[in-house]
């Protein structure tokens, strides 16, 4: 069959952002917009050149070249040259051109212009990634692990307090507890894949002698974790001896979580979501052992369903294990509660230790001896218990008592938590808020200790901080602790930062071992209009002579221009104007006289920091203003009672006008509360969250979505579930779409009663659900004001299964349904509702915040602004010399990336409008970040010929493995023998 193709030479002189070589590029043309990066143009064009070759720095911006000068502009000896250029979608491509060839004009065209013809689609398709704040903020992780005798204790820690580590990245640093004085052991960084809760778990654990140390680590210091998974490490407590101990390179292959070790340091224990033998194909999470030689790896768990562990202890002879989980083993938990279980160390002799159909019982910890086991619970294991309390229980299961009352003066009900167990189980030391007037009567978080039989209670600490994570060294000689707030503190942490202190035993001695300081970034907020993003930013004055204050800073969409807006010392939850140049946010400050009371108040502030105005002020707090995208009006949540409508100090919705007029109760409840406030564009109309009876339709109090005018007429509840609930509400600029997140099942669509994405057109009066999920919850709906995209957050496995269940990122276009990724590497997450969603008026600039490491550049993994640019492709770059080094601009959505190197020479017309790449090498497989480092291309073209590079972007194992990228007809660009898998 004959087939009539352009001709490629024409093809291709008609796009001069074609990055390819040829006489016909090389006349004189207009400059125009382009997706792609030129290598070549005749007169300077309004991107960014890749130019690279030994002898040259990266490129040179709008550099005018001519056709006499193209041969000898190489620089002298420069045998090879890499030209590149971003495509407009998912790939990208360079090129490796011999000088001779150059030189010679004997690139082909043709092979040239199937290859880039897909440069022809539109630049909205282009989807870049960027981190556009880049604060230092310093925390160790809560749990610590010390030596037997307490002398030493090891901190995971991002701080710099040695001058060792300028990127903040989580490593292991060694602490003298008597002295206080430390020195870092390892270079190698330390974590969890849960990024904000890891901070919260055991992710190392020392040997009894200190000798040895196990650790959660996604680095490779081996050149075993090429994937950056979250796999197991030994080290001698020195930082040699380095081993990695697991190893699952499938995608998504799950995470080790918990570690311990026994008290010999010949067997480590550890909870992992990863089949390691064959045996957890669902990927649960389980319990195993292996030697400290990597040997002996045996699974000593089969728990069902998805259920998961959030405490693991071993006895110092490794023969038993105690552990709490939401599991029903035994068919003794059908209720899916928090409970204590015990197993050998071999495996067998699962037990359950607790059973109580409500509340919970977790944090357990066993004595060294294998004795006893203590935990916290608030469920009425042996009578009635309304708060939180210490419990042990022997380890065969008798003997189960309740260690604390937790109480204050005047029938004050105090909490007790994180408890830990000396070797012989006669002392349990753990946090607690109890007190009475003659000891911690103003009840602050303090360590106290209670013997095994729940008497002798003493009270450890008395500083008068928040105190929490309390560990103590397995003779009783040494406890530590993780504090923050303003204190007496051994002398250190004057901001009132976040630290880890260690004390004796009997409350003496006094140490804090960390130094950190603080930088996070959050909040974001895009002016629609106005290509400006407001965000708080927490940090830590240089003198550290106060408590760190929060103030809200604003930037361009590119991340240029950091400029600091407020002073007040505390502010909270910015939002803009349409334009960009009025801001509203809360503060308990008092910057301006008028909030002596120390109350959450709304105010206002010009886009430059000036004219500062607090526009509310009552006897309660003030919350969660939104402004109008128009200015006229400003929506906030208060339990104050202004005008005298809210009596009862419900928390009930407000508006306001910027100026501090027209205040008026829009809810005025006697029971329940509303907040949430979302205004459309002209503020007439707000939605919002209410589990208030407000129109007589709502009894049972669940929370339902509701809209009203702003002045108070035209209440409508939009949903209506007695049993499940709906919330965040969403408005469009026009007021007519109102997306927001429901467990209900309005359309028989939601049997399962996921938490899902629904859409409401008041015009129409009908409802759509936008995600239908089998597990995991979407949230945070966030609409374009448009209406024309839904950004969400995605807990379901909405692009491919992951047993580490992280909450991804999403958008919905409204009008086709399709649902595509915006999130960048597995490495970050974010967290309702701290999210922090925000886009411009059409979708195509997103900014949010979370925690990890969406783009390989924020190794202390703290919260940061990150944006989703869809107007622009991703800029990819060349080493200047061999061997090549490919890297590319992150883009938004892809997860995971595949390199290919292939020769022009080889490129033809294929089947269709497809493309024949040839015979390719694939470079790079599954790579976890946006550079083939360490997988660099030591072959070079030789002369008359010339390689290309591209990558594509996986978006999940359900979506596929990526494009290659499309030609100018549709068709793909297919590779031959050599290519990456799937």
């Amino acid at each position: 069959m004959t087939q009539i193709r352009p001709d490629p030479m024409t093809e291709i002189s008609q796009d001069p952002s074609v990055g390819c070589i040829s006489p016909s590029l090389l006349q004189e043309e207009e400059p125009r917009e382009s997706s792609m990066a030129v290598g070549w143009h005749r007169r300077r064009v309004p991107i960014e050149p890749i130019l690279t070759a030994p002898g040259w720095e990266r490129g040179e911006r709008g550099r005018d070249v001519s056709s006499h000068e193209l041969p000898w502009t190489i620089p002298g000896g420069a045998e090879h040259l890499a030209l590149g250029w971003g495509g407009a979608g998912k790939e990208k491509v360079v090129m490796r051109i011999s000088r001779r060839t150059l030189a010679t004009g004997r690139l082909s065209a043709w092979a040239c212009a199937l290859l880039i013809a897909g440069a022809a689609r539109a630049p909205a398709t282009g989807q870049v990634l960027k981190q556009l704040t880049d604060g230092k903020e310093e925390l160790p992780v809560i749990y610590t692990t010390m030596n037997d005798s307490g002398t030493k204790v090891w901190v995971a820690s991002n701080s710099n307090q040695f001058g060792d580590n300028p990127n903040r990245e989580y490593r292991i640093h060694e602490f003298d507890a008597a002295t206080g004085t430390g020195v870092p052991r390892s270079t190698i960084a330390v974590g969890g894949p849960d990024y904000a809760y890891s901070y919260f778990a055991h992710i190392i654990a020392a040997s009894d002698d200190g000798q040895w140390i196990t650790f959660i680590s996604r680095a490779n210091p081996t050149g075993q974790n090429a994937d950056r998974s979250f796999e197991l490490f030994v080290m001698k407590t020195d930082g040699t001896q380095v081993k990695q101990l697991t190893s699952d390179t499938t995608v998504n292959a799950g995470s080790v979580t918990l570690v311990a070790i026994s008290g010999s340091g010949d067997k480590i224990f550890f909870v992992s979501s990863s089949d390691l033998l064959g045996t957890n194909p669902d990927r649960h999470q389980q319990i195993y052992s292996v030697n400290r030689d990597g040997t002996g790896l045996a699974e000593l768990t089969a728990l069902p369903g998805e259920a998961y562990i959030d405490s693991l202890s071993v006895s110092d002879d490794g023969l038993r294990i105690a552990f709490s989980s939401n599991a029903n083993p035994l068919s003794t938990n059908p209720e899916g509660n928090d409970e204590i279980f015990a197993v050998n160390g071999d495996g067998t002799g699962l037990r359950q230790l607790t059973s109580a159909s409500t509340g919970a019982s977790a944090a357990a910890v066993i004595s060294g001896d294998g004795s006893t086991v203590a935990f916290e619970s608030n469920a009425p294991l042996t009578g009635a218990n309304p708060t939180v309390e210490i419990f042990a229980i022997n380890w065969d299961g008798t003997g189960l008592r309740r260690l604390t009352t937790s109480t204050g003066p005047f029938g004050f009900i105090a909490v007790s938590f994180d408890p830990s167990i000396t070797d012989d189980g006669q002392w349990v030391y753990f946090t607690s808020n109890q007190g009475t007037i003659r000891h911690n009567p103003d009840l602050s978080y303090e360590v106290y200790k209670v013997r095994g039989d729940g008497t002798g209670l003493t009270l450890v600490t008395n500083l008068n901080k928040v105190l929490y994570g309390t560990v103590v060294a397995g003779g009783g000689g040494r406890v530590t602790f993780f504090s923050y707030g303003t204190g007496p503190q051994a002398g250190k942490n004057l901001d009132g930062g976040y630290e880890i202190s260690a004390i004796d035993g009997s409350g003496g001695t006094l140490r804090t071992l960390t130094d950190t300081s603080e930088d996070e970034n959050s909040s974001p907020f895009i002016a629609a209009d106005a290509a400006r993003i407001f965000y708080l930013r927490r940090q830590t004055r240089s003198d550290e002579s106060t408590n760190i204050p929060t103030e809200v800073y604003r930037m361009n969409l590119d991340g240029s221009g950091k400029t600091q807006v407020t002073t007040v010392g505390v502010a909270s939850l910015p939002s803009a104007t349409a334009d960009g140049t009025l801001v509203a946010f809360s503060s308990p400050s008092n910057p301006l006289g008028t909030n002596s009371d120390g109350r959450y108040e709304v105010f206002t502030v010009r886009w430059d920091g000036t004219n500062l105005k607090q526009v509310t002020n009552g006897s309660d707090d003030a919350y969660y203003p939104r402004i109008a995208m128009n200015g006229s009006i400003i929506a906030f949540s208060s339990y104050a009672n202004y005008d005298g409508t809210n009596a009862d100090g419900n928390l009930d919705l407000w508006v306001v006008k910027p100026d501090g007029t027209g205040l008026k109760n829009l809810t005025a409840s006697t029971s329940g509360g509303s907040a949430g406030a979302r205004l459309d564009e002209s503020g007439t109309w707000v939605v919002f969250t209410s589990d208030a009876n407000l129109d007589g339709g709502n009894p049972d109090g669940s929370s339902e979505v509701w809209r009203i005018r702003t002045d108070g007429t035209g209440l409508q509840r939009i949903t209506g579930d007695p049993t499940y609930s709906s919330s965040d509400p969403d408005v469009s600029a026009s007021g007519d779409l109102i997306a927001y997140a429901s467990q209900a099942d309005p359309l028989g669509t939601n049997p399962e009663h996921n938490k899902e994405i629904f859409l409401y057109q008041v015009s129409t009066g009908t409802t759509r659900q936008l995600t239908v999920t089998a597990d995991g919850e979407n949230e945070v709906p966030t609409i374009s004001p448009d209406g024309a995209w839904v950004y969400f957050v995605a807990e379901g496995d909405l692009f491919e299964p992951d047993p580490d269940e992280p909450y991804d990122l999403a958008r919905l276009n409204i009008a086709s349904g399709a649902i595509e990724r915006v999130g960048g590497l597995m490495s970050g997450q974010t967290y309702p509702p701290y999210s922090g969603l925000s886009t411009d008026r059409h979708g195509s600039h997103f900014a949010f915040s979370g925690y990890g490491d969406w783009t390989d550049a924020n190794p202390d993994t703290w919260p940061e602004v990150w944006l989703a640019d869809f107007t622009r492709a991703p800029m990819v770059t060349v080493s200047k010399s061999a061997p090549t080094l490919f890297t590319w601009e992150h883009e938004a959505g892809a997860l995971r990336y595949d390199v290919i190197r292939g020769d022009v020479s080889n490129i033809s017309h294929g089947m269709g409008q497809n493309a024949d790449l040839g015979p390719v090498v694939c470079l790079e497989n599954d790579s976890p970040d946006a550079t083939i480092a360490g997988h660099e291309d030591a072959t070079q073209p030789p002369p008359g010929r010339a390689f290309f590079y591209l990558y594509r972007g996986t978006r999940g194992l359900e979506v596929g493995p990526g494009s290659w990228g499309t030609t100018r007809g549709g068709g793909e660009r297919i590779p031959g023998s050599g290519s990456c898998s799937p």
